[in-house]
């Protein structure tokens, strides 16, 4: 085995703890702000302010490590994030569980900052697959994550003991990289005189799955955008997005007051919509090939989500809610491959870095304020959530209806 191929390796491995120690306590900690004396309302606001540092810590943070270098910086994070995770372990308050929370709301973009690294090691014909792999990898964590915390809790003390082991497993992670992964050789046109600010990665490129917003890249991608082309897909992502964010805002509390669902219970479930995830990716291009329009399929898995959200908000028992899950699932999934396919058909000239980047902004906002907004819902009625969530995907619905075309097809009937 080549050093390359042991480094990739590491770097792989990293992933997997890192959503791995995540995934096992992250879930739990609604239901632990609710034991603390949180109503839904001040544990969604948790969930937001976390949101709120992490969308504007991300560009400092990637400036830092584009600057200092990705190994060092990621190596930091990793190693602040299980501070804030060992204060999460000692928490016996609702003050000092948020106190807590500062921390890993400042630092925990190890995930983007991994594939930075990844970006500098890798030459760019390989780098496709590398990032595949790594995501392959992180994905068995959040699988896996949820199932072991959810046992774990159950014990006495079990949230204390679960954040205890994920801020163990951070340093462990941070450890494996400062003994083994070197910091990245520089490239050929950092050796034929181009600066490293220059030359080196940008950590905003991988922060597509993470929170990241920046005020400024913000109106300047606004101001390319061809609104009298993408208005109504720009306003249907938004919808269809906001509707799957704010069922999942308050999902814990809701599994807990309906079904009085176990932590390990919740590990299960949470990790079989993960499974699910994973599994669609495989049949989003069957689904895609047999409709041969994008914009009916998108419609379709609209109406779809509108049912499920509807259906699962009602679900007489856990497992008619789990039954549910799985074509909402396969749903989520073909929408985001159908809306980025009809944004790059429609967007005529305009800028694909800013449309992407808009895209990810607009969707990171929707996910600071969907735990705020689904926790007030919840103070209504237990079933708030899942209403908001029906009526995103009810009006995502109707504009696609009187509004939406998929450009290809008309261009096909026109010739």
């Amino acid at each position: 085995m080549t050093r390359s191929t042991n480094m990739s390796l590491l770097i792989n491995i990293s992933g997997f703890l890192d959503l791995f120690g995540v995934s096992m306590f992250i879930p739990l900690m609604s239901k632990y702000a609710k034991e603390l004396g949180a109503s839904p309302s001040m544990a969604g606001m948790l969930g937001s302010v976390y949101g709120l540092l992490q969308l504007f810590s991300s560009p400092v943070v990637g400036q830092w490590s584009d600057i200092s270098g990705h190994r060092y910086v990621l190596i930091l994070c990793l190693l602040i994030t299980a501070g804030g995770y060992f204060m999460m372990a000692l928490a016996t308050s609702l003050v000092f569980l948020a106190i807590a929370r500062i921390l890993p709301g400042l630092f925990k973009h190890s995930q983007s900052i991994a594939k930075a690294y990844i970006a500098d090691v890798t030459p760019k014909e390989d780098q496709s697959a590398a990032f595949g792999t790594f995501a392959a990898y992180s994905s068995i964590g959040f699988i896996v994550g949820p199932l072991c915390g959810g046992h774990i809790a159950s014990l006495p003390g079990g949230f204390s003991i679960v954040a205890a082991i994920g801020a163990f497993i951070f340093v462990i992670n941070a450890a494996i990289l400062w003994y083994f992964v070197p910091e990245a050789v520089p490239t050929k046109s950092e050796i034929d005189g181009i600066t490293r600010e220059e030359s080196t990665v940008n950590l905003r490129r991988f922060n597509g799955d993470e929170l990241n917003f920046s005020p400024g890249q913000f109106i300047d991608n606004f101001k390319k955008i061809s609104w009298d082309l993408l208005w109504d897909i720009f306003l249907i992502k938004f919808l269809q997005g906001f509707g799957v964010m704010i069922y999942r805002s308050n999902f814990i509390l809701m599994l807990d007051y309906r079904y009085q669902t176990t932590p390990a219970m919740n590990g299960y479930i949470i990790s079989y919509s993960g499974i699910i995830g994973a599994l669609s990716g495989f049949l989003v291009g069957k689904i895609c090939g047999f409709y041969k329009n994008d914009a009916k399929l998108l419609c379709h898995t609209a109406i779809v989500q509108m049912f499920m959200f509807l259906a699962l908000t009602y679900a007489p028992s856990i497992w008619v809610l789990i039954l549910f899950l799985t074509p909402l699932g396969v749903a989520n999934q073909v929408a985001r491959v159908c809306v980025t396919n009809i944004m790059l058909r429609k967007s005529a000239n305009t800028d694909t870095g800013a449309l992407m980047g808009l895209g990810q902004s607009t969707m990171s906002l929707g996910r600071m304020l969907s735990p705020a907004i689904g926790g007030f819902a919840q103070e209504f009625s237990i079933y708030g959530p899942g209403w908001i969530a029906v009526g995103s995907a009810g009006l995502a619905v109707i504009i696609q209806i009187l509004f939406l075309k998929d450009p290809q097809n008309d261009k096909k009937k026109t010739n």
